[in-house]
């Protein structure tokens, strides 16, 4: 009982110092020097990793995906580079070019 009791008492202090200290007038040695002191502690403080996902990706150009295609309205073809999200737009530009003139057929006299 009394091993728990030290424990509480210890616990109990160091959130009574972690309360009174704001971190404005914390100082990095003592954060230091509580890691040295801690059981088990290297004495060394690592700081924390963060990675920003987004800035990966603007980092690295997104892969650039070539077709060979006729051009519009003549008989040549054409070799065209995009990225994989162009050639998404670039399509459905196309599908909804596509059922404008399937509309305006329906629509036409040649009904």
């Amino acid at each position: 009982m009394s091993r728990i009791a030290a424990y509480l008492a210890v616990v109990m202090l160091l959130a009574a110092a972690g309360c009174a200290s704001s971190p404005e007038t914390a100082d990095e040695g003592s954060a230091e020097a509580a890691v040295a002191a801690a059981p088990g502690g290297s004495g060394t403080v690592v700081p924390d990793a963060i990675v920003d996902a987004n800035e990966l990706v603007a980092r690295t150009p997104p892969p650039v995906i070539c077709r060979h295609m006729l051009k519009q309205g003549s008989n040549v073809i054409i070799q065209q580079c995009m990225t994989e999200k162009d050639w998404k737009v670039y399509e459905r530009r196309q599908a909804q070019e596509a059922q404008s003139i399937v509309r305006t057929l329906q629509r036409g006299a040649y009904r």
